[in-house]
């Protein structure tokens, strides 16, 4: 991760994989996605389906060991695609920003990240 980035995230972000339902703003039907990793202020997406930067997003995912989601609104802030720099290895996808979020579903959140520490 560059300095650049590192220094612009609010929250640290931990490496989960989590299925995803996404729902974009336009309502043309449901996204099936996986987690790279997720925080609480936001989550990166793996993906070859890369939406627009500032896309809006409806989203729906369940922590591990829990049976209720998560449900979330957040933007599309960053998209990666195939890295430039031999021997790294980046998987495409999406850098999304909770815009909005219950109470609840942030305290939830940060609990489970907080246990997988």
């Amino acid at each position: 991760m560059s300095k650049k980035i590192a220094e612009k995230r609010l929250s640290d972000r931990k490496h989960i994989k989590v299925q995803i339902t996404v729902h974009d703003g336009e309502g043309f039907g449901d996204l099936y996605f996986e987690t790279h990793d997720v925080s609480t202020g936001g989550i990166f997406i793996t993906s070859d389906l890369l939406l627009d930067v500032g896309e809006k997003l409806h989203l729906e995912f369940q922590l591990p060991g829990s049976s209720k989601p998560v449900v979330a609104e957040g933007t599309v802030v960053r998209v990666t695609r195939v890295p430039k720099i031999p021997g790294k290895e980046f998987k495409p996808g999406m850098g999304v920003k909770f815009t909005k979020i219950s109470d609840e579903d942030k305290k939830r959140l940060e609990e489970f990240l907080r246990e997988i520490e």
